[in-house]
């Protein structure tokens, strides 16, 4: 089911823009998409954000609260990582790698859950010059994705494994990516796969 977004609103500041930029390392359309989806998120989530202010003060996931599944690893990911502290190291950034600008975004503690997917062709259409286009993702006024709420259904809490030493190369490995080869405990480079499904 589409639904609506919230009335526009908490611009993203020229400030945080610019060290987004620097964090990722320069301005593109790509990077754009992911504010817009962040703009978009937060709106449908009914999530308090502070981006209309110079500097960001208070991370909206300071742990795990907000998870972002994203289809891409494309530049998008960038912006959530920076506005939304959903990373990969924290664990509340997922690749579901399947080539779209689409993402999930889930709350914990309000159990509601989004996927937005992104539409560029009318933007396109409309925006011939690439710092145009740029300046309208980042405006809060886009509306490149169909926002969907689905059923909250979150992947599990990041966990931290015991690691043990590769038989074969040594280099501990957490135990969740071991694979056994008789006694043998083997990292997943030293692993030679086998099977039989053609």
């Amino acid at each position: 089911m589409n639904e609506k977004a919230h009335p526009k609103q908490n611009i993203l500041h020229e400030d945080i823009w610019n060290n987004l930029v620097k964090f990722h390392g320069h301005a593109c359309p790509g990077l754009a998409i992911g504010v817009a989806a962040c703009l978009e998120a937060t709106r449908a989530l009914e999530l308090p954000v502070e981006w209309n202010e110079p500097s960001i003060k208070t991370p909206l996931s300071l742990d795990e609260e907000l998870l972002c599944i994203a289809e891409t690893d494309a530049c998008s990911v960038d912006a959530f990582q920076f506005l939304l502290s959903c990373t990969l190291g924290k664990g509340n950034l997922f690749l579901r790698l399947r080539g779209k600008h689409a993402y999930t975004f889930m709350h914990r503690p309000t159990q509601k859950a989004v996927r937005l997917v992104a539409n560029m062709d009318k933007e396109k259409a409309h925006f011939k010059d690439r710092e145009a286009l740029i300046a309208h993702l980042i405006s809060g006024e886009s509306s490149i994705f169909t926002v969907t709420h689905i059923p909250y259904n979150p992947p599990k809490k990041a966990r931290i494994f015991r690691s043990y030493p590769c038989s074969s190369c040594q280099e501990m490995t957490a135990e969740s990516m071991i694979r056994l080869h008789g006694e043998e405990k083997l990292c997943l480079d030293c692993y030679e796969d086998f099977s039989r499904i053609l």
